[in-house]
């Protein structure tokens, strides 16, 4: 896992899985490879001004697909030919509060597939627009630069918002 956290969105790896550009909005706002999005809360990530819960979504699929080339196993279960439970009630049991779920917290899950890749996705996600962290009128952050920043007064006793 290492070594993928290291790819960058400009080079010829990345682009073999980034078919729609999914990269370019992340690229706009300050993200240069894998690691800069594996780091966040989802919560974060979706608080980034021009990064929408799809936009999001389809990074993780990308990075999913980027950590697990074989598609077999997801294909099997999407055709129906292969039986692969996975309990999104667990993992949420083991992952509370949901707002402080990374992303990388997500990709690492065990047993992971697509469909439970996106079930986890779209609970924290539903998680995050019942928070009082969400604003339907703004972005909190402009850049990932100005996270880090928000991040770095947090840690210094502010309030994290943004100035």
């Amino acid at each position: 896992m290492k070594q993928v956290m290291m790819v960058k969105f400009d080079s010829p790896k990345w682009r073999m899985i980034d078919e729609y550009k999914v990269a370019n909005p992340f690229i706009d706002v300050g993200f240069r490879q894998v690691k800069d999005v594996v780091d966040l809360r989802v919560f974060d990530l979706l608080n980034i001004c021009r990064i929408n819960n799809n936009r999001a979504e389809e990074m993780l699929l990308c990075i999913y697909h980027l950590l697990q080339p074989d598609r077999r196993i997801d294909e099997g279960i999407y055709n129906d030919e292969i039986d692969q439970y996975f309990s999104y009630r667990e993992w949420k049991k083991k992952h509370q509060p949901l707002s402080g779920v990374t992303v990388r917290e997500i990709l690492t899950t065990e047993d992971l597939n697509e469909g439970a890749l996106l079930r986890i996705f779209d609970g924290v996600t539903a998680a995050f627009y019942k928070s009082d962290e969400y604003n339907s009128r703004e972005y909190r952050y402009s850049s990932l630069s100005e996270l880090r920043k928000a991040m770095k007064h947090k840690e210094g006793g502010t309030n994290g918002k943004a100035q």
